[in-house]
């Protein structure tokens, strides 16, 4: 073989091999940046929970409180929630029940009472062992009034 094929075979290789290389470093790299990380706060490194999901829509009257779930050790929570309502003169809000060292908690959502103008927020929630996770739906139930609500509920920890 000529000393020029030769000279430029090796030197094909060599940028292979050092393309070869690099390629499979930034593989690694973004493979492993990919993987992710756990949510901070969660138990034994692993992701928050969703427990429940409720979706309601076109709903006329009051909610009563109604349980979401019992945890059987303390828990943290999360609820991610929507409301959207509709109609004049109303005034609806979304009410979380959790339990702390200081008894039962109440945790009020901001009133939905301006249409169209939706409410989202999060709540962060306590709840004891043994007592449970619940939420009710309070506020007008007059004629042509009516609200839509979704929510996320997590487990933390």
């Amino acid at each position: 073989m000529p000393k020029q094929f030769t000279s430029a075979a090796n030197n094909l290789r060599e940028k292979l091999s050092w393309r070869g290389i690099a390629l499979f470093l930034l593989t690694t790299i973004i493979l492993a940046a990919g993987s992710g990380q756990p949510a901070s706060g969660t138990t034994n490194g692993s992701y928050a929970l969703i427990v429940a999901k409720v979706n309601f829509t076109n709903q006329t009257a009051a909610i009563p409180q109604t349980t979401i779930v019992t945890p059987k050790e303390n828990r943290l929570f999360r609820v991610s929630y929507y409301m959207d309502c509709s109609g004049q003169n109303l005034a609806w809000s979304l009410i979380v029940y959790g339990s702390d060292a200081n008894g039962t908690q109440q945790i009020n959502s901001p009133l939905c009472d301006n249409p169209p103008n939706p409410i989202s927020g999060v709540m962060i929630v306590r709840v004891k062992a043994g007592l449970p996770l619940s939420y009710s739906v309070n506020g007008n139930s007059g004629t042509g009034q009516a609200f839509d609500v979704f929510f996320t509920v997590e487990r933390l920890e």
